[in-house]
């Protein structure tokens, strides 16, 4: 008994007794029990008689004969040996067990119980091997295939191993195992299902096929769309149209400048419609969707793009919508007891995955949200019977998708592809653990006997009863699952097994739907059939039958009310009770395919494909006359006339499907007066369908479009003569219409058309073509036709966005228009719509194009084409502010300072100021600047003499952001709130969102992409959405708890400047630019978004306890939202009563439920709903923030003053900021009511905090202290842990435990410290003075020693500002940097106080920008702002022109950014702006800031451009200054853009002292063939979730599915693969390209080959290692290039659905041979390296940990086991480490002969290794060797994997890849199986990147 692959193929002659049933199974056991007299064997007669007791129902006599002669010499074939004439009864049980349908389980317990002879419940070691024995024997005789020739010996040895597993060791090989020991039924199952011999040797025999069965499966397969089933679910509509096949163009374009009339320049600026909609009801239902009761009885079907509700109450024409989809809802289910509903939507694009809604019914809003990985869309859906899990198929006709989701999670537990060509209809059967889908020829069952294991496929087993029906419905009553057929026959299932077939019906079952009442069963007929439990029929229903014979395809009983819901093929519905009485609710046609009104009456007439023409009331809910024509009916136009006698209707036929034999050639037919029967002609033009019809307003001619592309123009005489026939278009006819010559004139004298192409024709009304120049001034009797110059605008608009154009149009009124789209949406723009900027507003409800619309009276009506849904809409007027801007399109808010004049104020005196400081005497040398290198300081560097080439390798050391001093307060509003009940505060600097926990005066930090413009706080949930200025990520949601990211979104405006939560938290709104925008956060989607049409939109909330209301203010207009599903309106509050028409509304608070908007003016204004009821004048100025408080109370705040007021609109204490010493205006406030704290930021960059009951200062100063302008200068103060800074606010700032600020009354931009600390120089000045006050060139120098602050000494010499200057270490010289480099001699004296005399010793004419003193002074080293490198000697100061003279100079510092140690540094891609060395024995590493905001961290020194680094992306913009503390500390930057300091902690490494090592082992060179590069071709092979076999080979992934011995290819890459790795749930692939123009990684499903996601970036080079996180939301990535650069992606919902490049940093010059993720840290390993690398969400890596002191080492593979990382080396060595403390813990030796450890994977008892030499070890958790399998294999075992014990305790199987061939390990019997042999690419395949 080997392992098995594959399925068996069976002896025909015992075709017939496969797949048995488990009960019949059971009946042939006993009686055999009955008629043997011995009980173990058998005669030919007694065979016979046993056949014909357990199958005498379903054989006759004469096959009972003759098959018990076909078996019976099956199981005595060796009767020539044995000579008896009997056969084992033991091997026939044992074979009919094995092929019959019971699942895996119970044929183990069948078997147990087959051979427990004694009946005590357990088993000796001789009958488990009695009974192996049989089983294989008896497998042997009915098998064809020759692979079950297993030995006894081999069939023993598995048997005898089932006892060593539960026997202690004490008693193993003893007699007391034959004797005493026993397996209990439990102990035996347990052996069987996990042993790999057993439980693949009874799977083999799992759902086979006899030949002939197996033929057909094949046949069907390559016919798969031969046949055409007539009762498949009718295909979409909109799939039928030819009209969406051709695409459009724009050859009418050049046509508009002619036909524009004189006044349209008066439209082209974009003003708002003066319309809107509301959606009234809708008539129509998606076919093939199920129409559903809720647990209040009310109906929920669907339509378009939504579900309709119709209430239970009487009155059945009230309709509410759920229309949060964007799409067709496809399929519709409900779970009452959680009365919650499911949704498919069909997906926009072929490659889209559609999307799962789960909604309440109640109040029509979404629970929960999710995506699937269906590529065509949802097409059914059901939920599980707890309703925990929801069953989704995709909308593929060949190989669906399965997939079972836990949608409260979103997750998706079970994935696969479904076998065969279709199917109609799929339910869970009786539980959570089984599901069924039945299709053409097939039912399929996947059944799982846990919870926790994966669902197993079986091909449902009709072999009793032999047919070609097609399973239509399937149904579980009580525990019975029964389906419906094509034949009429009723099919009953036990497990997988059919096991009755009653034939009830002559027609083929449509639908089948089981209740507490019964099964009710629609056939094709029409008629409904009630059956009981026992499919007995009860009682037959007939709905009210249609002329077009409709067919049921929907039922639903509603148990409470005794009802049925029946919904047909014209996508009608009705209820029905038991009694067959019937109420309509709502009629259809089966494809509705034109409308049009009746003026005259009132009405709506509509017809369909059914042959139907309707007429409707106009609220489109009641028939009030039907007349079939019987054809196809295809458009319909009515006159206009005032008299009954004068009415006309046409309608024009669909001749597409007109039978041949149909000789009639009516192409329409004119109905008169209101009696539907009366045709009053027939007409003949077009041998093809007519598209369009429409009649002249004077109703004297009617003309018609056909797909023939022609138009036929005829008169409305008594003959209805054909008098033109217009040719030119060159596709089928969309619109027509008629115009008059003239405005007096009312005859119709011209016809334009367009058709589908884009064509746009004009035509006289006798068909002469006219030119558009000539129709300039043509009065057209309705605006139709979408090709005109009154939607130029509107065109343009659809242009930019890709996917959709107009299909339809029709005027509301004189001022709006409105259009339909080929996406189901509407969209109402102002009339005309001349700019692609014009403001709409939209709404969605179709699905697909929406073909027409019409105006009757206030009513608006829709039909799309594709959803066969006419809708109504209400419309309605809307009131615009009258100061309405021109353009809404600006990307940024227009605040009340931007109004002011554009003329600034011209200063004399500052004009004085700076005309002294001008310096006529300076030469101007003319020089070619495009000329100049772009490096010219690289001609003079020189290395030292004693020059060491440097690997570049990744630096000893690394930075943690410790604290950030600064604040986001004039680039953002209201960015700053208390949390955690005021313990905490929250605030932004640049792309950092920050946490101040006030305990412990701690941050935290989350750095985003973009500059951070707006924040919003959730409290409850401890949530916080970022609002920043980038394109991908426009809003990120941080968990304020941990401080990562939770979700991303891409925002449709750059620069969101509003966000806020709504109460629950589960809503954020968001305001950027000129778009309001709604997310559901829990779900991680948009729900509604709309155009603000207002440019100054200053503010945006949700109004109190409110989720589907919000507030907008700005300039003029106060507006409250209304949110209904994805659509969105306003009402405009009256002002005038309150404020001036120019007042701007900047801000939004609340009282209670009552709105409060601040004004420009200083007012607080208080509403209730829209009105505004009351004002009072807070401030003076501009009111900037009003922060409301839980108990009714609020703060306003303006310029400098807070006023707190109570309830009732009382002031409570007034603060002045100005008294407190804050010198900036507020910006932002919150108020904490229950600390009585108050947070203010100002435009300064700080943030105070104050009380409210005083209005105090809480701390001493500000709490945070920032520089309020930029660009800052640095200097470290020699004692290690102070440092200064200055900027171009003109104050000092000494950063110490204590900040102390120091007045300098004028800009600067330079500072150094003296060298003993106690003196500190400050330049002054600045490119372009702006004040009088400010003195270019002077500086001074301040005593710091003593408080207060005091300038001791002062100087000027040039009159250029000062950008640099250096003390040397003596103190007695200073080097000052401005037009020219002053070198001062300086003569100090410190008794009694220090005083200082300056003499300038020389002078430098050069403009630097850096320079550094020699160790002895003697020297300068200078880099000028044309980027050269020049040598001056300080005194005198001569340059030194010999660069070689200066290459072994000692310099104090490294800041220059131009020298041979640094030349690294500079990169292509960034500048760098500044940069500092430290040098120590320990480490050596400078640390760069460049343009682009990274810090970058090297190793000193750095020569060369390849030079490994770490990034830290931390500022935004440019970093100004970048300086190490004195000892390296600390790295200290400022950032130009943010003006924030940040303080870098600066770790260095120590290195691991690795005296295990080498006490242990001992160190050696590496052969580079056995530990070198990793081959091109990339070795691995990986068990999924459902124990499928993944590995790469060439190209394409396999995923082999051995016991079925088939595979699936994923077949998306274009190049070798290079990496493969495999999620922890097993659920997930990633699998990277070598090589390739645009090399990827894609993620993929191996469950059914489906891609998710394709991760790429511009610096991807080919992909060596890939490895996932343990929670699945990360994916490291190594590339194949020289730097093997790292590369991080994330995912927020885990589905990779939302991927997004998290982090990257360069690798290592040497190989990383591989990557594991802990909780913190990823660590990655190779040849002389093994780093951690610590995470930060969008901070990138930084490395943390070790470096080799054993050169030559190399890791090969690693795996985490607990809380330590196990690493295997190229010596034989295993290597743990503490991942927490980042070091060894222990060596052990664990493969002899110096053969490499190759392979590593945990395992449950402990780690599972491979070596060089093809031996796979499996370790315990303290490395005791517990097995060992060779595989005595020629190549090493490469790649690793196991499958674990069902327990979880242990390891039954190990797959292992050695070479080109894939091997299974049996961990119980220690069997090696060959699975599979990978092809390798030849060299001439294989390519290098």
């Amino acid at each position: 008994m080997g392992q098995t692959i594959g399925r068996v193929r069976i002896e025909p002659s015992f075709s017939p007794f496969l797949n048995l049933p488990s009960s019949i199974v059971s009946d042939l056991r006993c009686s055999v029990s009955e008629v043997s007299e011995s009980g173990y064997s058998i005669t030919l007669q007694e065979l016979e008689k046993v056949l014909q007791l357990s199958l005498h129902e379903y054989l006759s006599d004469k096959k009972i004969h003759e098959y018990s002669n076909a078996i019976f010499n099956l199981f005595n074939s060796d009767a020539l040996v044995t000579g008896c004439d009997e056969i084992d009864s033991f091997e026939l049980l044992g074979t009919l067990c094995l092929t019959s349908g019971m699942s895996l389980e119970k044929k183990v317990q069948f078997v147990f119980d087959l051979f427990d002879l004694n009946e005590k419940g357990e088993l000796c070691v001789n009958e488990v091997t009695f009974a192996f024995r049989s089983l294989v024997t008896g497998a042997k005789k009915v098998a064809i295939d020759a692979a079950l020739s297993t030995k006894n010996e081999d069939i023993d040895q598995v048997a005898v191993e089932a006892f060593d597993l539960i026997m202690p060791d004490s008693l193993k090989f003893s007699s007391a195992m034959a004797v005493d020991k026993k397996v209990t039924r439990q102990q035996f199952c347990d052996y069987v299902i996990n042993c790999v011999e057993t439980s693949s040797f009874i799977k083999c025999f799992d759902d086979i096929m006899d030949e002939e069965t197996r033929s057909n499966v094949v046949a069907n397969a390559s016919g798969a769309n031969s046949t055409n089933l007539r009762l498949m679910t009718k295909e979409v509509n909109h799939q039928e149209h030819e009209s969406k096949a051709p695409m459009r163009g724009e050859p009418w374009r050049d046509q508009l400048r002619f036909l524009r009339p004189d006044i349209a320049h008066e439209h082209e600026k974009a003003s708002p419609p003066m319309d809107g909609l509301s959606l009234e009801c809708s008539c129509g239902r998606n076919s093939g969707t199920a129409a559903v009761y809720t647990s209040d009885g009310d109906v929920l079907y669907a339509a378009g793009s939504m579900v309709v509700k119709i209430a239970s109450a009487d009155n059945r024409y009230k309709q509410e919508f759920f229309n949060e989809h964007s799409n067709r809802v496809s399929s519709l289910d409900i779970f009452k007891a959680h009365d919650g509903i499911g949704m498919g939507d069909m997906a926009a694009s072929s490659d889209t995955d559609g999307f799962v809604y789960v909604w309440s019914p109640c109040t029509l809003s979404s629970i929960v949200t999710f995506s699937t990985r269906h590529q065509n869309g949802v097409s059914k859906l059901c939920f599980s019977p707890s309703g925990e899990l929801l069953l989704t198929i995709g909308n593929n006709d060949l190989n669906s998708t399965i997939g079972v989701y836990k949608w409260r999670e979103r997750r998706l537990v079970f994935a696969a592809k479904m076998p065969g060509l279709g199917f109609y209809d799929c339910s869970f059967l009786c539980s959570d653990n089984s599901f069924g889908i039945c299709g053409k020829e097939l039912v399929h069952f996947w059944t799982k006997s846990k919870s926790q294991e994966p669902y197993r496929h079986y091909r449902g087993a009709a072999n009793l009863f032999p047919s070609q029906d097609h399973m239509t419905s399937i149904a579980c009553v009580e525990s019975a699952i029964v389906t419906g057929s094509t034949s009429g026959a009723l099919w009953l299932w036990e497990g997988r097994v059919c096991v009755k077939r009653v034939v009830v019906f002559h027609f083929p079952v449509k639908k089948l739907f089981a209740c507490s009442v019964g099964l009710f069963v629609s056939t094709e007929e029409g008629a409904i059939h009630l059956l009981d439990n026992d499919l007995d029929l009860q009682r037959r229903l007939d709905p009210p039958r249609r002329p077009n014979c409709d067919t049921i395809q929907s039922l639903c009983w509603e148990s409470s009310r005794g009802k049925l819901l029946v919904g047909d093929s014209s996508n009608s519905l009705s209820e029905m009770d038991l009694n067959g009485n019937t109420k309509n609710i709502m009629s259809s046609h089966s494809t509705l395919t034109d409308f049009t009104v009746d003026n005259l009456n009132d009405n709506i007439i509509t017809v369909g494909k059914d042959g139907f023409v309707r007429v409707w009331d106009k609220g489109v809910r009641v028939i009030l006359q039907q007349h079939n024509l019987e054809r196809s009916l295809s458009c319909i136009a009515c006159t206009r006339g005032d008299k009954q006698s004068d009415k006309m209707v046409a309608v024009g036929f669909c001749r597409d499907d007109v039978c041949s034999s149909d000789k009639t050639d009516v192409a329409f037919v004119i109905l008169r007066g209101n009696d539907l029967t009366n045709i009053s002609h027939q007409g003949r033009n077009s041998q093809k369908t007519l598209t369009v019809c429409r009649f002249s307003n004077d109703g004297k001619l009617v003309a018609f479009g056909s797909k023939d592309c022609s138009i036929y123009v005829h008169s409305t005489d008594k003959d209805f003569s054909l008098i033109a026939k217009a040719r030119g278009h060159s596709a089928p006819i969309l619109t027509l219409d008629f115009g008059c010559a003239d405005d007096l004139s009312d005859s119709a004298t011209f016809l334009r058309s367009n058709s589908i192409t884009g064509e746009a024709l004009f035509w006289s009304t006798h068909a002469k073509k006219q030119t558009p120049l000539s129709q300039r001034h043509t009065r057209w009797e309705s605006y139709s036709c979408i090709y005109g110059w009154y939607l130029e605008g509107a065109h343009g608009m659809y242009t930019e966005e890709s996917g959709a154009t107009i299909t339809s149009c029709c005027p509301l009124s004189e001022n709006s228009i409105v259009i339909g789209d080929s996406s189901g949406r509407l969209r109402v723009l102002s009339n005309p719509a001349l700019s692609k900027e014009s403001i709409y507003l939209q709404y969605t409800c179709h699905h697909g194009r929406i073909q027409k619309i019409a105006l009757f009276r206030e009513s608006l009506y829709t039909f799309g084409g594709d959803d066969s849904c006419l809708l109504k809409w209400k419309v309605s007027g809307l009131s615009w502010p009258p100061t309405m801007p021109p353009s809404l399109y600006d990307d940024y808010v227009i605040t009340e300072e931007k109004i002011e004049s554009q003329h600034p104020t011209v200063s004399l005196e500052l004009a004085t100021a700076q005309m002294e400081d001008l310096d006529f005497n300076i030469k101007h040398k003319s020089s070619n600047l495009s000329a100049k290198p772009h490096r010219p300081w690289m001609r003079s560097i020189v290395p030292p003499s004693n020059y060491t080439p440097q690997l570049g390798q990744l630096p000893g050391c690394s930075l943690v952001l410790e604290r950030i001093h600064g604040y986001n307060g004039n680039s953002a509003q209201n960015n700053l709130q208390y949390i955690s009940r005021g313990a905490s505060i929250v605030y932004s600097v640049g792309k950092t969102l920050i946490r101040y926990d006030d305990e412990g005066d701690m941050q935290r930090f989350c750095h985003v992409a973009g500059k951070i413009r707006s924040l919003a706080i959730q409290q409850e949930r401890s949530l916080c959405a970022v609002g920043q200025d980038d394109d991908e990520q426009g809003i990120v949601i941080v968990d304020l708890k941990t401080m990562n990211y939770m979700s991303l979104y891409k925002s449709a405006a750059k620069g969101i400047h509003c966000l806020d939560f709504d109460e629950s938290g589960r809503y954020l709104l968001a305001l950027g630019g000129n778009r309001l925008t709604i997310y559901d956060v829990d779900n991680g989607r948009k729900i509604a978004s709309t155009l603000t049409h207002a440019a100054e939109s200053l503010d945006a909330k949700f109004a109190a306890r409110k989720s589907d209301k919000l507030v907008e203010v700005g300039r003029n207009f106060v507006r409250l939202w209304f949110i209904k599903g994805s659509d969105m309106r306003f009402e405009e509050a009256e002002m005038s009563s309150v404020e001036k028409p120019t007042t701007f509304y900047t801000c939004i608070g609340w009282i209670g439920s009552d709105l409060l908007v601040g004004t420009s003016t200083g007012n607080v204004v208080r509403f209730s709903g829209t009105t505004p009821i009351c004002k009072i004048k807070a401030h003076t100025s501009k009111i900037t923030i009003i922060s409301s408080a839980a108990d009714s109370r609020f703060a306003v705040s303006a310029a400098n003053s807070i006023k707190l007021y109570d309830s009732k609109f009382r002031c409570i204490i007034v603060i002045d900021t100005n008294v407190l010493g804050v010198r900036h205006q507020i910006s932002s406030l919150c108020w904490h009511a229950e600390t009585r704290k108050i947070l203010i930021g100002t435009e300064g960059n700080e943030v105070w905090e104050l009380s409210s009951n005083d209005g105090s200062n809480i701390t001493k100063g500000p709490l945070v202290n920032a520089h309020a302008s930029s660009p800052m200068s640095i200097c470290a103060n020699p004692n290690g842990t102070t440092f200064a800074t200055v900027s171009d606010d003109g104050f000092l700032r000494v950063w110490d435990d204590e900040i102390t600020s120091f007045a300098l009354t004028m800009p600067s931009r330079a500072c150094a410290y003296s060298p003993d600390g106690r003196m500190l120089a400050v330049g002054f000045g600045k490119p372009v003075k702006d004040s009088a006050k400010t003195i270019n060139g002077k500086w001074v120098i301040i005593d710091v020693n003593d408080s207060p602050y005091r300038i001791i000494a002062e100087r000027r010499d040039s009159r250029t500002f000062v950008r640099e200057m250096k003390w040397h270490s003596n103190g007695d010289r200073l080097a000052v940097g401005s037009d020219k480099i002053y070198v001062y001699q300086l003569t100090t004296e410190t008794n009694p106080a220090i005083k200082v005399d300056i003499t300038l010793v020389s002078t430098i004419d050069l403009n630097s920008i850096h320079f550094d003193f020699s160790m002895d002074g003697k020297y300068l080293r200078v880099n000028s702002q044309a980027n050269e490198l020049i040598w001056f000697e300080a005194d005198p100061a001569i340059r030194v022109k010999e660069a070689s003279l200066m290459k072994d100079i000692e310099w104090e510092s490294e800041t220059s950014l131009f020298s041979w140690n640094v030349q690294g540094t500079h990169r292509d891609g960034s500048t760098v702006r500044s940069l500092d060395c430290y040098t120590t024995e320990e480490c050596s590493s400078v640390v760069t800031g460049s343009d682009d905001g990274v810090l970058r961290l090297y190793t000193y020194p750095c020569t060369s451009n390849r030079s490994s680094y770490l990034s830290y992306a931390g500022h935004d913009g440019a970093v100004a200054s970048v300086v190490l503390l004195k000892g390296g500390s600390h790295v200290i930057s400022t950032g130009e853009n943010d003006h924030a300091v940040m303080v870098w902690r600066h770790e260095i490494d120590a290195s691991y002292t690795d005296c295990l090592l080498s006490e242990q082992k001992e160190s050696h060179a590496i052969d580079s063939g056995e530990a070198g590069e990793t081959p091109v071709v990339c070795y691995a092979a990986f068990y999924d979730s459902n124990h499928q076999i993944i590995y790469p080979t060439s190209g394409v992934c396999v995923v082999l599915d051995e016991t079925r011995s088939n595979q699936d290819l994923f077949q998306r890459h274009d190049s070798q693969i290079g990496a493969v790795a495999i999620s922890t749930s097993r659920q997930l692939v990633s699998s990277g390209d070598t090589c390739g123009d645009f090399p990827s990684v894609r993620i993929w499903d191996p469950r059914t080959c489906t891609e998710i996601a394709v991760l790429s970036d511009s610096r991807l080079r080919g992909v060596s290692v890939l490895a996932f996180s343990p929670d699945e939301k990360r994916l490291a990535c190594v590339c194949s290039d020289d730097n093997h650069r790292i590369f991080v992606w994330s995912t927020m919902n885990g589905e990779w659905s939302d991927a997004y490049l998290s982090t990257s940093s360069l690798g290592s010059h040497e190989q990383i041979s591989f990557v594991q993720f802990t909780q913190t840290h990823l660590i990655t390993g190779g040849r002389n390296n093994l780093n951690f690398w610590s995470f930060c969400p969008t901070l990138s890596v930084s490395k943390r940990g070790l470096s080799m002191k054993s050169h030559g080492e190399t890791f090969l593979c690693g795996a985490m086991m607990g809380d330590q990382l196990v690493t295997g080396t190229s010596d034989g060595y295993f290597v743990t480490w503490d991942i927490t403390e980042k070091k060894v813990v222990s060596v052990f030796k664990a493969h002899n002969n110096g053969h490499s450890v190759t392979a590593l994977c945990p395992c449950p008892e402990g780690v599972v290794s491979a070596s060089s030499d093809g031996l796979v070890t499996i370790w315990s958790s303290n490395f005791q060797k517990m097995h060992s399998f060779d595989v005595r294999t020629k190549t090493a075992v490469h790649s690793l994997d196991i499958r674990p014990h069902s327990n979880g305790q242990s390891t039954i199987q190990i797959l292992a890849l050695s070479g080109s061939t894939c091997l299974e390990i049996s961990c119980i019997t220690g069997r090696v199986s060959n699975v599979a042999n990978i092809p390798t690419p030849t060299a001439g395949e294989i390519s290098t990147c």
